[in-house]
């Protein structure tokens, strides 16, 4: 981290907002901690014209075992905050994100 930033010359000056906490995007910015905040189809464009090039083509691979990781994934199978089962009520079989919707009469 401090290689990357100038505006932290030593570790010192690094930890007091390098302690573990978790930032919003906006005070990250603040504190010199990330160069930026954007989508993805913006950080794609601007590594393009960083490059120098007008066409680029991205690749991303997925593990074929298992599911993709992310922090979703490794929950476990049945994680029940209300004691609800969509499968019967819903016919829901596999976790994920669901969107349920009953409109009011």
């Amino acid at each position: 981290m401090v290689e990357g930033r100038p505006e932290y010359r030593t570790k010192d000056e690094l930890r007091p907002v390098a302690d573990g906490r978790i930032y919003t995007p906006s005070k990250a910015v603040s504190a010199n901690l990330v160069d930026g905040v954007a989508y993805l189809d913006e950080v794609i464009a601007k590594a393009k014209r960083s490059a120098g090039l007008a066409h680029a083509k991205v690749i991303t691979y997925n593990r074929t075992s298992g599911h993709n990781r992310n922090i979703y994934s490794k929950l476990p199978l049945q994680l029940n905050l209300l004691n609800i089962n969509l499968r019967k009520i819903f016919g829901v079989s596999q976790p994920g994100f669901h969107y349920l919707w009953m409109p009011a009469n």
